[in-house]
């Protein structure tokens, strides 16, 4: 992968979930579909979005600035029930937090940029380490959704 800037990183972050976003806004009209009863529909997807923003991509961070070289477990929220979450709320939820994320990181100092935090499956991870992993999950939810969205329409058919 090409080595990006600050910015580049914090403005690829915001393209991609811009895009995210307005493949999941086209689908809201049919939030709760699912291509099979085990899959997750187009809410969940959202929610989870929103979940994993707040409970995960931003403490991570801010751990890992805080220079503490902090311990970064597996995260998972599979479990969870979206079930009550409305997909716009959810998406205006994500949105905001990934904005506090970028202002944050916008913020930071380079030598805060070169703590580490260790995760227990990928290893050390700067700031940016994280912040090119948080962009390259935006990515493939951008692939998934896309998927779905087909499968909704050739179902459709």
């Amino acid at each position: 992968m090409v080595q990006m800037t600050r910015e580049q990183l914090l403005q690829e972050l915001q393209g991609s979930q811009k895009q995210v976003v307005k493949l999941l806004e086209s689908m809201a009209d049919v939030q709760d579909w699912q291509p099979e009863p085990l899959e997750w529909s187009f809410r969940y997807i959202a929610a989870h979005l929103a979940a994993v923003e707040q409970e995960c991509h931003l403490r991570r961070v801010m751990g890992i600035a805080s220079g503490d070289r902090p311990r970064l477990p597996h995260y998972a929220n599979t479990a969870a029930n979206f079930s009550q979450m409305d997909l716009h709320e959810s998406l205006a939820d994500w949105v905001a937090t990934r904005h506090q994320l970028l202002n944050f990181v916008r913020a930071l100092s380079e030598r805060e940029l070169a703590y580490v935090g260790v995760h227990e499956a990928v290893g050390p991870m700067t700031v940016m380490d994280t912040l090119a992993e948080i962009l390259e999950q935006d990515q493939g939810n951008l692939r998934h959704v896309y998927q779905l969205i087909v499968a909704y329409y050739e179902e459709a058919l």
